[in-house]
C-alpha cells in the first residue's frame, strides 16, 4: 500500500482513537489534551470549524475528516521548509514515508476506550445522546502513549531534516509549526464560511 494511502488511514484511526478519549473525558472531566502534531491541530481545525447546529451525525464526520486533512498539512508543510535555506523541497511522498506511522502508541488504547464507550452504547455515546463515567486513570494512561508518539514524530522529523546544521533543522521545525497552525486555522474557517454559505438557513 502507498505511503499516502497508509498515512490516511493512521490519520482516520487517530481521530478514532481521540474521539473516543475526548468523548469518555467530555464536559471537563478528567479531560487532558493530548499532544502531538495532528493530535492537536486536528481538534483545532475541528473546532474552529464546527456548527453546532448540525447534527452530532454531521460533526462526528467532520472530526474524522479533519484528521487526514491535518495530517497531509502538517506533511506538507514540512516538506516545504527546507526552503528557508535555499534547499530544495522534499516530496510529500518521502515525508509521508517517514512519518505516516509515528503515531501508532495512540492507537494502542482503542480497545480498551471503545469497550468504555460501548457500556452506554457505542454509537449513542459518540453521538453524545448518552454519556459514560470518565475514570479518572483514563487520562494517566493516554498520556505517557501521546508522549512516546510525539517524541518518536519529533526523532522522525529531525532525521527527516538532515542535511541541515542543527540550529537550521530547529529553525525549519518552527517555521513548518508555524505554517502548519496558520494553515489549520485558514482550513478551519474556511470549512465554516463554506457552512454558513451553504446551510447558513438550515
Amino acid at each position: 500500500m502507498r505511503p499516502l494511502a497508509l498515512a490516511a488511514l493512521m490519520d482516520l484511526a487517530l481521530g478514532l482513537s481521540l474521539g473516543l478519549y475526548y468523548t469518555i473525558t467530555y464536559y471537563g472531566r478528567a479531560l487532558t489534551p493530548l499532544p502531538g502534531l495532528v493530535a492537536l491541530g486536528a481538534p483545532f481545525m475541528y473546532y474552529v470549524a464546527v456548527d453546532e447546529r448540525f447534527s452530532t451525525v454531521y460533526q462526528a464526520w467532520l472530526w474524522m475528516l479533519c484528521f487526514p486533512v491535518a495530517g497531509v498539512l502538517w506533511r506538507l508543510a514540512l516538506a516545504q521548509a527546507p526552503r528557508l535555506f535555499g534547499q530544495r523541497p522534499r516530496r510529500l511522498r518521502e515525508v509521508t514515508a517517514r512519518l505516516w506511522h509515528v503515531s501508532w502508541p495512540l492507537l494502542v488504547p482503542i480497545p480498551l476506550t471503545a469497550w468504555l464507550v460501548s457500556r452506554g452504547g457505542f454509537v449513542a455515546v459518540c453521538l453524545r445522546q448518552h454519556n459514560v463515567d470518565s475514570p479518572a486513570w483514563l487520562p494517566p494512561v493516554l498520556m505517557p502513549l501521546a508522549v512516546v508518539a510525539l517524541a518518536l514524530e519529533l526523532r522522525a522529523v529531525w532525521r527527516l531534516l538532515e542535511g541541515l546544521l542543527p540550529y537550521r533543522r530547529l529553525i525549519a521545525l518552527a517555521a513548518a509549526l508555524v505554517a502548519f497552525v496558520l494553515v489549520v486555522c485558514l482550513v478551519g474557517f474556511a470549512i465554516a464560511a463554506a457552512q454558513a454559505a451553504l446551510f447558513g438557513g438550515s
